[in-house]
């Protein structure tokens, strides 16, 4: 990966979100235009942004595609009904089914919106239930399989106290030296979003163990980090991870059954 590459994934988490949707549109035939607010915060401008862009994408054929958009901007633009039919906005890997933001994506569902959710077809039905009109778009692609055993290995969201119990479920893969780290409380201290970049572009297996309670219902920004890195993955099998990896050959999945634990390819 080049010098190049590395800091757009440091300045943008989710960059590799846009290739994915962009790729997939390509195949599909869609034409269309993305615009991306990571770096544009002020709010008018962005209101500005979205209604040029959607009138420059609908002049030409396009589809417009928001990524990074805020709660605030949405409210707005429910204002202007008639961009909705030539817009889709992509919901991130943090999509939340108990929070206000996702009460507001129901009520812009209802008035005509449309959402792209990254890899989460287990939870589109249940998310239609409720009236969000939202799809799901697979990132599958290939990559060539090697052997992770030896290898130097980053564990992430695991709390310090469980890091015995995490360190004893890993014996199994034969890894290299595992390194803990985490904000507090951890041997490696990623206090910046520089150091964590610096930890995961120095690790070759990245193993993402977070409670799997937080995560039964929506991706991680980590592995779609890991992912842009090319790294071996290592963390649970969940069906929304599952989706989140599928076609993804460097990884295993950890599966968690009551007391039992095992490992899948």
């Amino acid at each position: 990966m080049t010098l190049k590459e590395q800091c757009k994934i440091a300045n943008d988490p989710h960059a590799i979100i846009e290739e994915l949707v962009s790729a997939r549109l390509d195949e599909w035939g869609v034409k269309h235009t993305i615009i991306n607010f990571k770096f544009e915060r002020k709010i008018i401008n962005q209101v500005k942004i979205v209604l040029m862009s959607w009138f420059d994408a609908k002049r030409r054929g396009k589809i417009l595609v928001v990524r990074e958009y805020t709660n605030r901007l949405l409210i707005l633009l429910l204002a202007f009904p008639f961009i909705t039919r030539n817009v889709r906005f992509i919901i991130n890997h943090n999509i939340s089914t108990g929070s206000r933001s996702f009460l507001l994506h129901i009520i812009a569902s209802y008035l005509g919106f449309s959402f792209i959710l990254i890899d989460g077809r287990p939870l589109i039905p249940f998310f239609r239930s409720l009236g969000l009109k939202i799809d799901s778009l697979e990132s599958s692609k290939h990559f060539f399989n090697l052997e992770c055993s030896g290898k130097s290995a980053l564990v992430l969201g695991v709390e310090p106290e469980q890091v015995n119990e995490h360190e004893y479920l890993l014996t199994g893969l034969a890894l290299g030296p595992l390194v803990f780290a985490g904000r507090s409380g951890h041997k490696l201290v990623l206090e910046s979003r520089e150091d964590y970049l610096r930890a995961l572009s120095s690790s070759e297996v990245i193993c993402f163990l977070p409670s799997v309670f937080a995560y039964s219902a929506r991706n991680s920004g980590t592995l779609w980090d890991a992912k842009k890195l090319d790294k071996w993955i290592i963390t649970w099998d969940l069906p929304i991870f599952r989706e989140q990896l599928k076609g993804y050959t460097k990884k295993i999945l950890v599966c968690v059954e009551g007391n039992q634990q095992g490992l899948s390819k």
